[in-house]
C-alpha cells in the first residue's frame, strides 16, 4: 500500500530509537540525517530510498531523519523483501540509491581528513590540534550555572569564552568582536533570542560564525524553532561536554579529534571520552589510521590508550579500540601500548585481536612509568 506524504521544514520524518515499517521513497525536497543534534548526512537524489534499514534488519534506528525544506514523499508500507520479490527491477533502484548513501558518507569522510590535513603532518604543533589560539566563543546565557559548564568546556578545549548574559550585550559584542563561533541559550526570552539570531545574519563581524543554540533536551518544538530561523547546530541541556565540543568542533571545521589524542611526554595519548555515543565513535574511528600514521611519521613509538572514564564495555567502545590495535597489528607498526583502565576489565580487552601484548594499568603515572621500564 503506498501513501502519499507532505513534511514541512524542520519537521521529523522518522525518529531515532523506533522500529521502522516499510520505507520511503524521496519525491521532492532535502532531507537531513541527525543525531544528538548534528547533521550526519542529506539525501536530496529524487527517487532516493530511505528509512529502509530498521525495518529491514529490525533494527531501532540509530537517528533521526528531518525534513531539511518542505518534502514530499511516498511511504511503501509492504515489507523491502515483499517489493523486491515482486519486483525485481525495484531491487536495482535500492542498490543505486545504497551506492549514493555511501558514496556520499564516504566522501563526507575523505573530506574530513584532507581538511585536517593529518597524513601530510603539515604544520601540527606538539598536541596534534588545531590553531586554537585563534579559536574564541561568545556564550549567550543568562544562568550562571550553565555559563560556567559551557566556560569550562571550551577552556578545557584551550579555546577563548567570551560571556554575555542578554541579546544586547551580545549584539554589542558581536558589533566589534568576530567569534569563531557564537553560543545561544534558547531559555532567553525566546522573541529575543530569535531576534539576536536574525541580526547576527545581517552583521559584517558575525554573519559567517556558526551559531549554536542551547535547547533542553526533549523540547523538539524549540529545537525545530531554532532550526528554522538558522541555528547551525543544537546542543542539549543538561550539556553532555563530549558531545558539545563535538558540535563545536564540526560547526567550526576544526580537527574535533584532537579531543582524544594528543602527544604527551613522547607518547600518544589517546582517550576514550566517557559518553562514547555511536556518533562520537565513528568521529574517532575517521581519525585513527591519520593519527596512527602521524605518529609514526613523529617518531613516537609509544601509546596510552585511556579507558578509565567509560561508565561500561559497550559493543561499540571495544570495536574501537580493537580496529585501533588491529590496524596496529596489520602494519606491523613496533609501538609498545599500555591502556588504563580497571583490572577486572584486563581480560575484555587483551582478548581483543592485537592487544594480547599491551599492558593494563590503573592510572597515567603507572601507565609512564611503566613505558620507562620497558626496554
Amino acid at each position: 500500500m503506498k501513501k502519499q506524504l507532505s513534511f514541512k521544514k524542520n519537521e521529523i520524518i522518522l525518529k531515532d530509537g523506533e522500529i521502522g515499517e516499510g520505507f520511503y521513497i524521496l519525491e521532492e525536497g532535502e532531507l537531513a540525517v541527525v543525531r544528538d543534534g548534528l547533521v550526519l548526512n542529506e539525501i536530496s537524489q529524487k527517487g532516493a530510498i530511505f528509512g529502509e534499514l530498521s525495518g529491514l534488519l529490525k533494527y531501532k534506528r540509530k537517528a533521526s531523519i528531518r525534513a531539511k525544506t518542505d518534502v514530499k514523499a511516498t511511504h511503501i508500507e509492504k515489507s523491502l523483501e515483499s517489493v523486491v520479490a515482486q519486483n525485481p527491477n525495484f531491487a536495482v533502484k535500492l542498490i543505486r540509491s545504497l551506492g549514493r548513501r555511501l558514496y556520499t558518507m564516504n566522501e563526507l569522510v575523505i573530506e574530513g581528513n584532507q581538511r585536517n590535513n593529518i597524513l601530510e603532518g603539515d604544520q601540527q604543533d606538539e598536541n596534534f590540534s588545531a590553531d586554537d589560539e585563534q579559536v574564541k566563543i561568545l556564550i549567550v546565557e543568562d544562568k550562571p550555572m550553565v555559563m560556567n559548564q559551557l566556560k569550562e568546556l571550551c577552556e578545557s578545549n584551550k579555546w577563548s569564552p567570551t560571556e554575555a548574559t542578554d541579546s544586547n550585550r551580545a549584539l554589542e559584542l558581536c558589533k566589534k568582536l568576530s567569534f569563531s563561533s557564537i553560543i545561544i541559550s534558547c531559555s532567553l526570552d525566546s522573541d529575543s533570542t530569535l531576534a539576536l539570531r536574525r541580526k547576527l545574519k545581517t552583521n559584517a563581524l558575525s554573519k559567517n560564525s556558526p551559531v549554536i543554540g542551547l535547547v533542553v533536551k526533549g523540547d523538539k518544538d524549540m529545537e525545530n524553532v531554532a532550526l528554522e530561523v538558522g541555528f547551525d547546530q543544537i546542543i542539549n541541556k543538561p550539556i553532555n561536554p563530549d558531545l558539545a565540543s563535538t558540535a563545536l568542533y564540526r560547526a567550526m571545521n576544526l580537527d574535533s579529534s584532537a579531543q582524544y589524542f594528543k602527544l604527551m611526554e613522547e607518547v600518544l595519548y589517546f582517550k576514550i571520552p566517557r559518553s562514547s555515543s555511536t556518533n562520537l565513535i565513528s568521529d574517532i574511528k575517521a581519525n585513527l589510521k591519520p593519527r596512527i600514521i602521524s605518529t609514526v611519521n613523529a617518531g613516537i613509538d609509544k601509546i596510552i590508550v585511556d579507558v578509565s572514564e567509560l561508565t561500561e564495555m559497550g559493543e561499540g567502545t571495544l570495536d574501537l579500540v580493537g580496529e585501533f590495535a588491529e590496524y596496529i597489528e596489520d602494519n606491523n607498526f613496533s609501538f609498545r601500548v599500555v591502556l588504563i583502565g580497571d583490572s577486572k576489565d584486563r581480560d575484555s580487552w587483551l582478548n581483543l585481536d592485537g592487544c594480547e601484548n599491551w599492558e593494563v594499568c590503573d592510572s597515567f603515572d603507572s601507565a609512564i612509568q611503566h613505558l620507562s621500564n620497558e626496554n
